[in-house]
């Protein structure tokens, strides 16, 4: 399974402002990998071990975040970001499927 992600866009809401960002994953290792945030205001790079857990089967830990170079002003702001961005990877992973396609649906 390749752990390759296009650039893609999140919406956070923090305290009844939304914030449209974009979200680039702009280096990917065996070990790490690292999303580069961008918003109107400049951009934060953040990294994950995701790469090092998904190549264990049989690991049931989630993936550790931080901000890379940065410091973290706002904690609220950051953690709803990294929740968007792993909905959005987790919605990738494991795609809804509509009760139709469901291969004892189909019509012969």
């Amino acid at each position: 399974m390749s752990l390759k992600i296009d650039p893609f866009k999140i919406v956070v809401l923090v305290t009844r402002k939304s914030y449209s960002l974009k979200v680039e994953q702009s280096y990917l290792s065996e070990n790490k990998e690292v999303f580069t945030i961008s918003g109107r205001n400049g951009s934060i790079q953040v990294q994950s071990n995701r790469p090092l857990i998904k190549a264990d089967p049989y690991s049931k830990k989630k993936p550790d975040w931080k901000a890379v170079n940065a410091k973290v002003e706002q904690a609220a702001f950051f953690e709803a970001a990294i929740f968007a961005i792993q909905t959005h990877i987790s919605k990738l992973e494991h795609p809804h499927l509509h009760w139709l396609q469901h291969s004892k649906n189909l019509l012969n």
